[in-house]
């Protein structure tokens, strides 16, 4: 995702041929071009961490 923002914000490809360079969808690259870069999601995937560092000790030293 990052390569084919970076290959459609400096103007080397189009929106069009990046997102089909990159197997992204169109409107997925456009939306993420007309979002500020500080609002871009952190986790790069749907999943995220359900238990803190904390808890995962805690759940290790009880299985263990």
């Amino acid at each position: 995702m990052e390569a084919a923002m970076h290959a459609a914000r400096k103007g080397r490809m189009s929106y069009n041929m990046s997102a089909t360079i990159y197997k992204i969808p169109e409107a997925t690259l456009r939306r993420y071009l007309n979002t500020d870069p500080e609002n871009l999601p952190v986790h790069r995937g749907r999943f995220r961490k359900v238990f803190t560092p904390e808890q995962l000790d805690e759940l290790r030293s009880y299985l263990t």
